[in-house]
């Protein structure tokens, strides 16, 4: 599990990631994007390998993402409804990557994968920043 607790930008910040392909669906300024840059800062702080990808992976092959997966530990897809499949999904979940993060509008880009849903929560007012795992 990773389990993130910090400030950042006068937000406070409480992320919660169990292992596996997390999808989150929340809403565009719902805060997914800085919550991932969050997570990816966390992991160079940690030494903890992580590849982020965004819009500008569309396009890519497979094989792209793959070679590009190899060896990490955390792996993000931030818009990734523009370039991911069901395919990429595994394919990096095969490589032993322990999380996969995507924000995603489209539960059919999800098919086979057996995600878990997270909620990303941004309160403008409390300045708090809250990703938690829904359902099962």
């Amino acid at each position: 599990m990773i389990s993130i607790n910090s400030v950042n930008k006068n937000v406070k910040c409480n992320i919660i990631l169990q292992e596996g392909i997390g999808a989150c669906f929340d809403l565009s300024g719902s805060g997914k994007t800085f919550a991932f840059k969050i997570i990816e800062n966390y992991c160079e702080q940690n030494d903890i390998p992580c590849r982020k990808f965004d819009y500008t992976a569309m396009g890519s092959s497979l094989e792209f993402f793959i070679t590009a997966c190899k060896g990490k530990d955390v792996v993000i897809f931030d818009n990734a409804d523009l370039y991911i499949t069901p395919e990429i999904l595994l394919g990096v979940k095969n490589l032993g990557v322990k999380y996969i993060l995507a924000s995603i509008k489209s539960r059919s880009y999800l098919k086979g994968t057996s995600p878990i849903y997270y909620r990303t929560v941004l309160d403008k007012t409390q300045k708090t920043l809250t990703i938690y795992k829904i359902g099962k």
